[in-house]
């Protein structure tokens, strides 16, 4: 009827006046309302990003120095291994960023492979293992309460 459409609290109050819903079901939805509303407020963008660790900071920031010193060095040698280092620095900053498992893991054993591959350079090996017990402290936040969201309902 009028240009502005309603709210979803609106439509619910409708549907309860109009005894088309319970009791039960309108504190039920009411509620739900209420939950998404909070979410949605605070599960912003804005908001994810000030609820990463340090931590995860940190290691991203290493992904990002190691890769533009590294590529540089051995595009002209390499042109295949300086893109397969950009392409897994890219993918693990983004599994970092998005609280991915796998990228965790990935980073610690890249991480811990340095012992291997590096073992000639013991300072690279040091920093490596460094900045790999930095993001293991971050644990939880990759392994911890991984509550998902309540799926939203239909409502029509």
């Amino acid at each position: 009827m009028g240009s502005v459409p309603d709210s979803s609290q609106e439509k619910l109050d409708r549907l309860y006046a109009e005894k088309k819903v319970t009791p039960d079901e309108y504190d039920r939805l009411r509620r739900s309302l209420e939950m998404d509303q909070h979410q949605l407020r605070t599960l912003g963008t804005s908001e994810y990003r000030r609820r990463l660790p340090w931590q995860v900071w940190v290691s991203m920031g290493v992904l990002v120095v190691a890769g533009t010193i590294q590529i540089p060095l051995s595009i002209t040698k390499a042109p295949l291994v300086a893109l397969t280092i950009l392409a897994a620095s890219v993918a693990l900053i983004y599994g970092l960023y998005q609280r991915h498992r796998w990228a965790f893991i990935a980073y610690l054993l890249f991480c811990l492979s340095s012992l291997l591959v590096m073992f000639t350079n013991p300072g690279i090996v040091f920093v490596n293992l460094v900045f790999g017990f930095i993001l293991l402290t971050a644990y939880p936040h990759f392994f911890g309460d991984r509550k998902p969201l309540p799926r939203r309902q239909n409502r029509e």
